[in-house]
């Protein structure tokens, strides 16, 4: 059945799990640190929350990227466009337990 799916659908076939795996790794993980940071259990809500909405909306913008610009490119772009604001959000929640 494999051998019968070709170009992006492969494509995505064989690069998703790469993406997928540590992801699902290291998430359960993140509202335990955010936890050992002192960030209450509201704002690790919001925050959790937060990012669920932000992949809803960004999905549809890949979605133009990728018929636009081609598979490989739009996935370089975007991935360097939704790593930044992961990585943020990360380094601001060390400081909600100042602020809070």
């Amino acid at each position: 059945m494999f051998k019968r799916i070709t170009g992006n659908a492969r494509a995505c076939l064989v690069v998703e799990p790469l993406f997928i795996l540590p992801y699902s790794m290291y998430l359960p993980y993140v509202s335990v640190y955010m936890l050992a940071l002192g960030v209450g259990k509201t704002q690790v809500g919001m925050i959790a929350s937060l990012g669920l909405i932000v992949q809803i909306f960004t999905s549809f913008i890949s979605g133009f990227l990728t018929d636009r610009l081609g598979r490989k490119k739009a996935l370089l772009i975007y991935d360097l466009i939704s790593n930044f604001p992961k990585y943020m959000v990360l380094h601001i929640c060390r400081y909600f337990k100042r602020v809070s």
